[in-house]
């Protein structure tokens, strides 16, 4: 597959952009085009065993419009560390969709992957990774990364680890909670579940708090935030428990950590299995 970079005249408005767009989309040898009506510019990727730039400009003509080829624009595709939904990746599009000389972007969430198609004369790449890494992620290109590397496979395996350990601590807890609630008190109870927490709540899901406070940052509010809600004051107002005679709810916010922790391993292992 070959892609172009176009120069259109006579965008003026969101009708002019869906017209020429499925005008292109309709011939099947055309796998992608999209047109920025910021720029009035589009990017065409298409067979060129079939196809030429000649044959598109015409059909960009049968629209209504004018357009020429850009030759300066270069298309790179970077892995994309730390998205986990379509909120993280709506963060990293806005990071970088206001560069002057950006022609086209498309981010993956199945992926983890970022698509742009950009003028290096204008546009660094060091610009990009700045701009993605304050919204809280970062940013490789794909040509840099170990092709000997299973990095799909490494993931899965870090999130497996993280789903096992949590499962089997909260495991013992809730047992124990059964045990302290209907057969025996067990003695000290309140501030021995408060230490077994720690590891699933603090230690196993840093990260999730961490991009939870990221996208509050970014005024992008995702999955994070009320996982972290879920979690965090259930077991800060339980340590009132080891002060006062009151029903703590340390066990739940494990739980739902521990919940949680085994979603991202399933998310995991199916965004790996999307990327193979």
């Amino acid at each position: 597959m070959k892609t172009i970079q176009l120069k259109i005249e006579g965008i003026s408005c969101a009708s002019c952009v869906n017209n020429i767009e499925s005008t292109l989309n309709e011939n099947p040898d055309v796998q992608s085009a999209s047109v920025n009506i910021m720029n009035d510019t589009g990017v065409v990727t298409y067979d060129p065993a079939i196809l030429d730039d000649t044959a598109i400009l015409k059909m960009v003509e049968q629209s209504g419009y004018q357009a020429k080829v850009i030759n300066d624009h270069q298309t790179l595709t970077f892995q994309v560390d730390g998205m986990t939904c379509s909120s993280c990746a709506l963060a990293v599009s806005s990071a970088v969709e206001n560069f002057a000389g950006l022609f086209d972007h498309h981010v993956n969430v199945a992926t983890d992957t970022l698509t742009v198609t950009l003028d290096p004369s204008k546009l660094r790449i060091s610009q990009l990774k700045d701009a993605v890494m304050k919204a809280g992620y970062s940013l490789m290109l794909r040509e840099d990364l170990d092709e000997t590397v299973d990095y799909d496979a490494l993931k899965m395996a870090k999130a497996k680890k993280k789903m096992i350990i949590a499962g089997s601590i909260t495991a013992v807890m809730m047992t124990m909670m059964v045990i302290h609630m209907f057969v025996v008190m067990i003695p000290f109870y309140t501030p021995i579940i408060a230490v077994m927490a720690i590891p699933v709540i603090f230690v196993l899901g840093l990260s999730v708090h961490q991009a939870a406070y990221k996208s509050l940052r970014n005024k992008k509010p995702n999955m994070d935030v009320l996982v972290s809600m879920g979690s965090l004051p259930p077991y800060l107002i339980g340590l009132m428990g080891l002060f006062f005679p009151i029903t703590t709810f340390i066990e739940m916010a494990a739980t739902i950590m521990t919940f949680h922790l085994i979603g991202k391993y399933l998310e995991t292992r199916a965004k790996g299995k999307a990327s193979q």
